[in-house]
Order: structure tokens, then C-alpha cells, then sequence
């Protein structure tokens, strides 16, 4: 698992600017440049004495110092006159301060860390020798970021060489740091930083010093020495680009379980056998509660009736309801509801007409109905069916009883342990009750699978495999931990003959699989391929978790996988584009 983080604030500060801000820079800047200035000296020779004064000039003639005849020298002085040039050079480097919030890591990230990189992604690069190192330290106090720019170098609010705050200075120039050393040494090899800084990390998370962010220099003594080791910018947080810099927390959470897979039927469930629905068109009407008691008397004319039913549903004053008792459909009464809480769901209703007589309490049950004329409400349905399901609210499905007996239906809620479905019904045909009921997800929603047995799997060890994204979606959420599954399967499978009905073979790869994650137009690798990123396997198949707090909203993102198999490395790419929305 890798969690992914952006920062809070960021800068560079100019040893040659020393009160200049730059918060506000697109780029972040690593620089060591050597500065060159000269002197001249013009003296005059006399009886073994050298007289000269100083005149201050910006080139050198690049071999230290030449001789070169007077020009407009007093006779009375002296025939010989000599000038040279004494160069003297000075250092100047910049160096980079970022901060991230590490208290903003999802808990298990924080406190599962097995390795930490600082992130830094290069804009350009300028004479920079083919081997450097870079180095990070953990800031020792706080500091302000500014609202300065490099190109003005107007601003001298905020960190600068020389102070940490508007108000206040660094204890020493270019910034004052505290704690354990982070370095990355670079050899032909890519400009982009990936830094562990883990060490710097864990001495924040156990309270060691206080996180005040990140201190990214060259190593003193290329600071210090007399050459010149160009300039590298990176993206800053103030970026139109995706390259913002981040920390990564990066972890192994891979379990690897293969001891039993369960086989999974596609889109059909069946209702247990203690399920009793029935389809006849009272009984698909708003029920009172089994704590209500109705008497069907002459004497219902004269008061109101009090009633529960259930919350959230249709009913307002002055709707005109009709009340049919289930055991008897000939006791009936009609009236107007006078209140309805929606929700408790309690009725208080004026009865004006009534047939039939006799009590019946909600066990047997009264179901209360719109006349005919208006708006017709049905009652929410209870059924169990299998657990583990992949049922969400407001998926819609169908369930039939037989041919011609069938309901239409939204999820209201679906309980993964129990397989207790609530579903609201919105349509209904046919007639009788049943205890076995099959539900399948409309068309258009997308198929989900149903347990049927359990089976040993085959380890993909060798030859040609495929592997495809399982319930895959298009969008999904930021800042949301997302389980991707994945099919594997033989690319090519022999023909094989049964005498009997055989469960279908599962298979599954072996422990070092692991996935990676790219932009899809850019190709910046946001998850790379890594012992952190090895793809899990448990009953139900193969699938990888991801934290998408360290992903772009609105843009588009694809998924990859490496296999080592008989020595031999394969890639896959899913082809599965999904976006994450806010």
C-alpha cells in the first residue's frame, strides 16, 4: 500500500538574494553557482616600491594576472608601470524548504510505515554534472512562506537566507536544521527526487522533534568547494502541472491466502427457504405494525383511529386512505388522516365509513392504502439471501417467483453479514406467495456473483496468462481507499472431457505479482511496481487496495501488472481507464 500526501507550503531561499522570498514560485530551485569578481591593480615601480590603487572590474582575462605597458604615466613618477588582475570568487547556493502535514496519513499508513520518500519532480536541469548528491535534514523551527517571486524579487515577507519569519532570523544563514540526515546520490540517472526519508519520519512520529517540514541542500562541502554544480528546478506546490511534489508512506498489507477459493455464480440469488413473500396486491401495501390493534365497530365513526406504519412514506392531511385487514377483506374502513409523523410513522386518521366487524391486531395485519384514483405506495420487502453480496442502495433488480409472478425493485439496504435485503417495491404482477425467490440485478446495473461451492486453485506458474479488472467502475471517489479485483486465467486452455459435472478450475498467481498505477496522459507513475505492492490473494480471488488521497481529481488513471513466472517478467496493462471524481 502506498498513501500519498501534498504539501502544506514551500520555497527556495537565494544565498545571493539573502532577503528575497519566493513562496509563491511555480519552481523550486537546488542551485550552486560560482560567482567571479576582480580587481585591478594599477601601481607604479619605483627604487624597488610598488605603488598601486584599486579599481573594481567584472571580467578576467582568464590566466590571473599580465603585465601590460603605461599609458598616461607621469614622467616624474616613473618609466615602468604594471596592472594585474587578482580574481576572487564566491559561493552561491540555494537550498529548498517544504513542510508536509504526516498527521494527515490515514492511521495505518502512520503507523505502518516501512519506508518513507520525499518526492520531487525535475522542470529542468542546467549544467549539472552526471554525479551530485542532494541531501534533507529535519527544519528546526518554524518558519513563513511567503508570498514572494523569483523573477521581481520584490518580497521579503517570509522565509529568506537570512530569516526564518517576517519578523524574525534563522540562527544561521540559509536555514537552521535539527535531527537525522537524508541523501540521494545521483549517477547517471534520472533528475527527479526520490528520497527515503524514513529516518527523518520516525523521529517526528515518536515526538522526537516536531515535524516543521523538510531542509533539501546540496552536501556543505559542494556547497563550500570552488565548483559550480548548475541548477536543478523542481515543480512547487504552486504548480498548474500534475507534479506536485508529495511524501509517500509506503507498506506491505499483501496477504496471500490460497488454501481454498469459493466459486461464484454470475448475477443470480436465491432467497432462503424461511423467506414466505407473497405477490397479491394487499400485501405489497403500507402494513400497520404488529403492536397495532383496529376493531372494526360502529363506534370507529365517532373517534379517531391511531396507527403505526412505516416511516418516510406519502401520507399527509387531509389524504383520503383506505384500510383493508389481511385476514378479512371484507373488513374495511375509509377515512382521512388527520397527522402522520414520518418519522415514527404514526397515524392518527377520522374513520367515515366502515364494513365488516371484528379486531384484528398488526400480527394479522391491516394495510392502509391509497383510494383508488391516487398515487398507489407499496410497503418495503424483507428477504434474506446470500452474504458477501456485491448489492449497493439504490441498485435496481427483479424477482421472480415463477413465470408470469415477478416484482420489480430498488435496494433500500443490504446487510454483507446476514444477507438481510430491505427493498422497495415498485412494481408487481401475478399473484400467490412463495419461499424461494430469485433476485437478479436489472440490465444495466452491473452483474454481481453468487456462492455456489469452494474449490482448490491452480498456481499460474508458467505460459501465456491474462488478467482483467472484476467489477470495475469508471469513477471513483478522492481521497477514498478503493479495492480493485482482478481475474487471472490461462491465456490458452486445453480442452479436457468429464464424465460428470466438474466446478469450474480457479487460478492464481504467484506471491510476487504486484500492480502499479500510471496517469493516463501523462504516464507519471503514481504507484510503482514494488515489494509494497504486491497484489493480494484471499477466498474470493485475487484484488489490491489503493488510497487515492495522493491522486489528481479529475483526471483519468490506469492500473498495470508484473508477473514473474519461470524466470521470465510480464506486463500487463488492464487497458481500464477510471477517473477520480471529488
Amino acid at each position: 500500500m502506498h498513501n500519498i500526501i501534498f504539501p502544506l507550503k514551500d520555497t527556495t531561499i537565494y544565498s545571493k538574494y539573502p532577503e528575497v522570498n519566493t513562496g509563491l514560485d511555480e519552481i523550486l530551485e537546488i542551485s550552486k553557482e560560482i560567482s567571479s569578481s576582480n580587481y585591478i591593480y594599477r601601481g607604479i615601480w619605483s627604487s624597488g616600491v610598488y605603488y598601486r590603487r584599486y579599481d573594481y572590474v567584472s571580467s578576467s582575462n582568464g590566466n590571473g594576472y599580465y603585465y601590460t605597458v603605461a599609458e598616461n604615466v607621469s614622467q616624474e613618477t616613473s618609466s615602468a608601470y604594471w596592472v594585474s588582475f587578482d580574481p576572487t570568487t564566491s559561493n552561491e547556493n540555494s537550498r529548498i524548504l517544504i513542510k508536509f502535514d504526516t498527521a494527515s496519513f490515514d492511521s495505518k499508513a502512520y503507523q505502518s510505515a516501512s519506508v518513507v520518500y520525499l518526492n520531487l519532480f525535475t522542470s529542468i536541469a542546467r549544467k549539472v554534472p552526471t554525479e551530485y548528491t542532494l541531501e534533507a535534514y529535519p527544519i528546526s523551527g518554524s518558519w513563513e512562506m511567503g508570498v514572494g517571486n523569483f523573477t521581481d524579487k520584490s518580497t521579503t515577507r517570509g522565509a529568506t537566507w537570512t530569516r526564518n519569519t517576517s519578523e524574525t532570523n534563522w540562527s544561521a544563514s540559509g536555514g537552521d536544521s535539527t535531527g537525522s540526515m537524508a541523501s540521494q546520490d545521483f549517477n547517471f540517472v534520472p533528475t527527479d527526487v526520490r528520497m527515503d526519508v524514513t529516518d527523518i519520519f520516525l523521529e517526528w512520529s515518536s515526538g522526537s522533534y516536531p515535524n516543521q517540514g523538510f531542509l533539501i541542500k546540496r552536501p556543505t562541502a559542494q556547497e563550500n568547494d570552488n565548483i559550480s554544480y548548475g541548477s536543478l528546478s523542481f515543480y512547487s506546490l504552486d504548480t498548474h502541472t500534475v507534479y506536485v511534489p508529495t511524501l509517500e508512506i509506503a507498506y506491505d498489507d499483501h496477504i496471500y491466502d490460497t488454501s481454498e477459493f469459493l466459486v461464484w455464480n454470475l448475477k443470480i440469488y436465491s432467497t432462503t427457504s424461511s423467506t414466505w413473500l407473497s405477490i397479491d396486491s394487499a400485501s405489497l401495501r403500507y402494513a400497520t405494525t404488529s403492536s397495532t390493534d383496529l376493531n372494526i365497530l360502529s363506534a370507529s365513526l365517532t373517534s379517531s383511529q391511531q396507527f403505526l406504519i412505516g416511516g418516510g412514506l406519502d401520507y399527509t392531511t387531509g389524504t383520503n386512505i383506505f384500510i383493508t385487514a389481511s385476514v378479512s377483506q371484507s373488513a374495511t374502513m375509509t377515512g382521512v388522516v388527520n397527522s402522520y409523523d414520518t418519522a415514527s410513522g404514526a397515524i392518527t386518521a377520522s374513520i367515515t365509513t366502515v364494513t365488516g366487524t371484528g379486531s384484528y391486531d398488526g400480527y394479522d395485519g391491516w394495510y392502509v392504502n391509497l383510494p383508488t384514483g391516487q398515487t398507489v405506495g407499496y410497503r418495503n420487502q424483507y428477504f434474506t439471501i446470500a452474504p458477501q453480496l456485491p448489492y449497493t442502495t439504490g441498485q435496481t433488480f427483479v424477482m421472480t417467483a415463477s413465470a408470469g409472478n415477478y416484482m420489480n425493485g430498488t435496494v433500500v439496504d443490504y446487510n454483507l453479514t446476514s444477507g438481510l435485503m430491505t427493498a422497495s417495491i415498485t412494481y408487481a404482477t401475478g399473484s400467490g406467495s412463495s419461499s424461494l425467490w430469485n433476485v437478479e440485478l436489472a440490465a444495466g446495473e452491473i452483474p454481481g456473483y453468487s456462492v455456489t461451492g469452494s474449490v482448490s486453485g491452480s498456481l499460474l506458474s508458467s505460459g501465456s496468462i491474462a488478467v482483467t479488472m472484476k467489477r470495475f467502475k469508471p469513477e471513483y471517489k478522492y481521497n477514498t481507499t478503493v479495492r480493485f479485483r482482478i481475474n487471472v486465467k490461462p491465456s490458452y486452455v486445453a480442452k479436457t472431457f468429464y464424465e460428470e459435472l466438474r466446478q469450474g478450475e480457479v487460478y492464481y498467481l504467484p506471491d510476487s505479482a504486484s500492480y502499479s498505477i500510471r496517469d493516463a496522459y501523462s504516464n507519471r507513475i503514481m504507484i510503482p511496481f514494488s515489494d509494497y505492492t504486491k497484489i493480494s490473494v484471499d477466498e474470493t480471488g485475487h484484488y489490491f487496495d489503493v488510497s487515492l488521497s495522493g491522486f489528481m481529481p479529475e483526471r483519468f488513471y490506469k492500473t498495470l501488472f508484473k508477473v514473474v513466472m519461470d524466470g521470465e517478467t510480464q506486463y500487463f496493462d488492464s487497458d481500464n481507464q477510471f477517473k477520480v471524481v471529488k
